[in-house]
């Protein structure tokens, strides 16, 4: 790797949130700096049962790139986001990634987002649905499924983004904080959906870049009846509200 990438990689900080992944964790942390050698790496732990807490903190005491925060309990995938970004570590680094940490996300395509941020993009969105993308292993109904609640979200969310609820993300840091998110609605997945929805009123430059989608490696999903009830009840929300909005400022 050249010096400018290795620069790079070290104002990089890649953030995972995990709950009971220590069938997962050691070997992605591996996988992410053997792929970009200098990166850090936050892992944000809600007192995950099968002691993947105990496990980031092994890490971390053998590499200074490795940081780990305890969270007192299992809170949502939205608030483990809302507290990593909002921590002084993000002041740190220019360039943010956030991912999944079950090896749904290709650690390999990590530089791939790095790139698009230090080319002026602000927010740069891993995408199963644009040119390039694959969810390799799927049935043609999941990707049916996945596909209308996609399409769903972005509509009733007036969102222009082909896959608004994927989690591989990127930001540059001035961008994440113009997010002010704190404000931003959800505790489920449809958490990454509002966000995409904040970057889109922001103004925010931003740019979807194909992506490889798997199944975990390992362990049980995290994904639950009431994680989808809540995404689409916002989304509706969301959905209701922008019409109103609409109709007001037309009056």
């Amino acid at each position: 790797m050249s010096d400018q990438h290795s620069q790079i990689a070290s104002r990089t900080l890649v953030v995972l949130p995990t709950y009971n992944e220590a069938n997962n964790l050691e070997a992605l942390i591996n996988q992410i700096q053997s792929g970009f050698p200098g990166v850090h790496i936050y892992v944000v732990d809600d007192n995950s049962p099968d002691g993947t807490g105990k496990l980031a903190d092994s890490i971390a005491e053998k590499s200074p790139f490795v940081h780990v925060e305890h969270r007192p309990a299992k809170l949502g995938l939205g608030t483990a986001y809302r507290f990593a970004f909002t921590q002084p570590i993000i002041d740190s680094f220019d360039y943010i990634i956030q991912m999944d940490s079950d090896f749904s996300h290709e650690p390999r395509e990590i530089p791939s987002f790095v790139t698009e941020l230090s080319a002026n993009t602000d927010f740069v969105i891993g995408s199963r649905y644009v040119l390039g993308g694959s969810i390799p292993n799927w049935s043609i109904g999941r990707k049916l499924l996945s596909r209308f609640g996609n399409y769903y979200i972005r509509f009733m969310m007036g969102v222009p983004i082909a896959d608004c609820t994927s989690g591989y993300r990127g930001f540059t840091q001035k961008s994440l904080k113009s997010l002010n998110v704190l404000s931003v609605k959800g505790e489920g997945y449809i958490f990454i959906a509002a966000m995409a929805k904040a970057g889109h009123d922001k103004g925010l430059k931003m740019k979807e870049i194909p992506i490889t989608f798997n199944d975990r490696a390992a362990g049980k999903s995290k994904m639950s009846n009431r994680i989808i009830a809540e995404s689409l009840f916002l989304a509706t929300k969301f959905g209701i509200q922008r019409v109103l909005h609409r109709n007001r400022n037309d009056k």
